[in-house]
Parts: structure tokens; sequence; C-alpha cells
């Protein structure tokens, strides 16, 4: 079973002019000559496809210790979004059926609690750790923290709208991407899930640091306010923000300014904020 490297990337089509998103191959580093996480590096050429209109446009790809960064060799001015690189699974319909947790609140709550563990012992004032190490970990336990919560709310989304035939129905009549897709009759009789399977790879390829997008669709579908309260969402919304400067800027802002806010107090608020708010989405569908 052959697993690729892989980021998944949105972008501005230079073809249709839409927002585009697709998974891009990434290469591997020399995982045996590595001594340090900076020299877990690698570059190459890659091709990058519009799922809109089906366009292809020649590419580079740089990953630096899993962060990855795409341009696009004839439109070096448009901006593509990369996520952390990935191991996807191989291309098989049946994976589709068994890839949703059981339990994702669960699953989030046990990365909760152990990133809580790790910041508490490493983190800037935690104990045996060189400080300039340990603002280091308070970074990536923040930006692990805002990947576990991205995770939780698709696989949430996911579970409750392929179990509940309601959730399903609303979001077929809703979502305006779902309902232009139009299925051939052979494909239908070939699966008789092939409704599911669409639905559920739809949302799969949404980018849940969208939260606006995630707010409409936890909407249209389970019938819910994801926002316990306002601070709350200004809090979240400024977290991805951060996030984004940690995976895509080493730490940095657009400006090439270090951000100096992931202190202890800081990372840990966020911790309990994120918390809080899949708390208030979990009792909220309970």
């Amino acid at each position: 079973m052959i697993q690729t490297l892989q980021t998944h990337i949105s972008f501005i089509c230079p073809s249709c002019g839409k927002n585009a998103e697709c998974n891009v191959d990434v290469p591997e580093p020399d995982w045996s000559a590595a001594e340090n996480m900076s020299d877990l590096s690698s570059e190459d050429k890659t091709d990058v496809f519009c799922n809109l209109c089906q366009s292809e446009f020649p590419a580079y790809v740089m990953n630096v210790s899993g962060n990855c960064g795409v341009t696009l060799d004839d439109y070096p001015e448009i901006e593509v979004i990369a996520d952390h690189a990935f191991f996807s699974p191989p291309s098989d319909d049946e994976w589709l059926n068994t890839d949703v947790p059981i339990d994702p609140y669960q699953i989030f709550m046990d990365s909760y609690y152990h990133l809580g563990d790790i910041l508490a012992e490493y983190g800037v004032d935690g104990r045996g750790i060189l400080a300039h190490s340990s603002y280091l970990i308070n970074r990536m336990v923040f930006a692990q923290q805002i990947s576990a919560l991205e995770s939780y709310l698709g696989d949430n989304l996911i579970k409750r709208v392929l179990e509940s035939d309601d959730a399903l129905q609303k979001l077929l009549n809703k979502d305006k991407d779902l309902k232009d897709v139009r299925l051939p009759l052979t494909g239908i009789l070939k699966n008789s899930n092939i409704v599911l399977d669409t639905v559920q790879k739809h949302l799969q390829e949404i980018l849940y640091h969208n939260l606006a997008k995630v707010e409409v669709l936890y909407k249209i579908a389970l019938d819910i306010n994801i926002w316990p309260d306002q601070e709350t969402k200004e809090k979240i919304f400024n977290s991805i923000v951060y996030r984004h400067d940690c995976v895509h800027r080493n730490g940095r802002n657009k400006d090439g300014e270090e951000l100096e806010v992931f202190t202890t107090e800081y990372v840990s608020d966020i911790l309990e904020t994120t918390s809080l708010f899949a708390k208030n989405i979990n009792d909220s569908l309970s």
C-alpha cells in the first residue's frame, strides 16, 4: 500500500478566477540523513490542478520540516495557501465510508489534555529545556491545537451529516456547491452510496480554518450556532491568523516581524478557549 506525501492548497485560479483547491504531491526529505528538524527539507517541480475548470499549472514546491510553500511557475504573484504536509491514503473509494472517527470530540479532548501537559512541562515556564527552545514549543503546541480544532470541526460535521437523513437533506437543499452536482445514471447504478460518498468527499475537501464557511455549514445542516459568545469568536478567528503565520511564515507576520504573542499564558488561554468552543458545539448537538 503506497502512500505519497502531499499538501492541500487553495488559490485563485488564473484561468477561471475562482477559489480552487486540490492536493499537491510534495517531495519527501531524506529522513535518514537529517540530524535536526531543520534538515528535513526538500524541493521539486509539481503540477497544480484547478478542481473547478480542470486547468493545469506547472509549479514549484518546497517542503521544510513539513511546512510547505507552492509557487505557480507562470503566475508567481498568485498567493497559494498550503497546509502542513501529510501522507495521503491510497486512491481507493472504499476509505470514504470508514475514515470518519467514531468520536471526534473525544479525540479532540485527548489532544487538548496531551498538549496541556506538554505546555506545562516544556513551555516557556516549564522545566529542563532552554529558553529559546521552549518558545518554539509554545508555538508548536499552539499550532497543533488549532489543527486539532479544525479536524474536530470537519470530522464532527461529516459524521453528523452522514448519520442523519435530515441533516443530509438540509445540506443538499442549501449548500450551493452540492445543489449543482449532477450524478451520472451509470454511477448511481454502480454505487448505491454515491450520494453519501459525494457529500463526504465534498465536506472532506473543505478547509476548516475558513470559520465563516464552517459557521454556515453547521447552521445549514445541523441548525446550530457554533459560537457561544462574541469573545470566543474573535479569539479563535485571531488564532487562525496566527496559526497561518506559524505554519507558512515560521512564526513571522507578513512584514517579516517575529510574533511575540506565544507566551505560555496566551497559549494556555487558547487551549482553554478552543476546548470550551468544541464543548459548546458538542453540547448543542447532544
